[in-house]
């Protein structure tokens, strides 16, 4: 069975894209939207008063750099994808096809008494549609929004960036998504999660046929596919939970996953109905395809 992302060719990217930036020093001159107070400098002017009673313990000076500027200058516009993996690594994260690849590090920054506080940073990298790199924006901090629209929500873990982190499409999108349009030729079903009061932030994967995507409650995802027989799963660790039904073309079903707890965590699945669907979604932000 066929899958379509919901971002593709026939929707309108021109209006998701700004004017590429990149230069000698990223962080700086790229536009920065959402930046976050999680960053180094800001908790030392928080802990001046324990540092001066001998509480405050700066740790970067011990620890690398995950993302240093000298390897980020090294990358120009209309590098090839093997060019930016060989200054970067493999990345961490790819969403819509490989346009976007996503790069995190973590390093303690600070020890205020018995509490440590860490550093982040994180990269999204965009290429165009030749696969040649055509923006770059380096962010110090946990989370936040790149000037793609896109917006990084989670990690997808407590120890480092990783495919299952909960990154979202820019608001255009999210706009034309909330419309609960059929596709031309298939159907189309939204997913959406209730995690209740267990683990709320952390996201469970959700696989539609063979595709699989992450989601937390804060999001919904929409899958498109061609006629004939569907699954949904939820694939987690040693936990499944699964919904089968036939993709009619023209039609539209609304998919609801929520966890529980009884003598075991346990993630059920329900059909549910348009109306009370629609508001849901209303509530969350559209998930970025992989």
């Amino acid at each position: 069975m066929c899958l379509k992302r919901l971002i593709s060719s026939d929707l309108p990217r021109k209006v998701l894209r700004k004017k590429a930036c990149i230069s000698k020093s990223l962080a700086d001159s790229c536009p920065q939207q959402h930046r976050l107070i999680h960053q180094a400098s800001h908790v030392l002017i928080v802990c001046c008063l324990p540092l001066l009673l001998g509480g405050c313990i700066p740790l970067t000076p011990f620890f690398d750099d995950p993302l240093p500027k000298e390897r980020l200058q090294g990358l120009t516009i209309g590098a090839s994808k093997e060019d930016v993996r060989s200054l970067l690594g493999s990345p961490q994260a790819i969403r819509d096809g490989g346009r976007y690849w996503y790069y995190g590090g973590i390093r303690p920054a600070l020890a205020v008494l018995n509490t440590a506080y860490d550093d982040y940073k994180w990269i999204e990298v965009e290429f165009d549609d030749a696969s040649r790199l055509f923006h770059v924006e380096h962010y110090e901090a946990k989370w936040g929004c790149a000037s793609s629209g896109n917006c990084l929500l989670s990690w997808g873990t407590d120890y480092g960036m990783s495919n299952s982190a909960v990154i979202t499409a820019p608001p255009a999108l999210d706009e034309i998504a909330k419309q609960f349009l059929p596709p031309k030729d298939g159907c189309a079903v939204y997913v959406y999660y209730d995690a209740g009061f267990l683990m709320p932030i952390y996201p469970i994967p959700v696989r539609v046929n063979n595709e699989t995507r992450w989601l937390n409650q804060d999001t919904y995802t929409r899958f498109e596919m061609m006629p004939g027989e569907a699954q949904i799963v939820f694939d987690g660790d040693r936990l499944e939970a699964v919904e089968r039904w036939h993709c009619n073309v023209g039609e539209v079903t609304f998919t609801h996953l929520f966890s529980r707890w009884t003598d075991k965590l346990t993630v059920y699945i329900e059909s549910v109905d348009e109306a009370v669907s629609r508001k849901e979604i209303l509530k969350r932000r559209l998930l970025l395809p992989p």
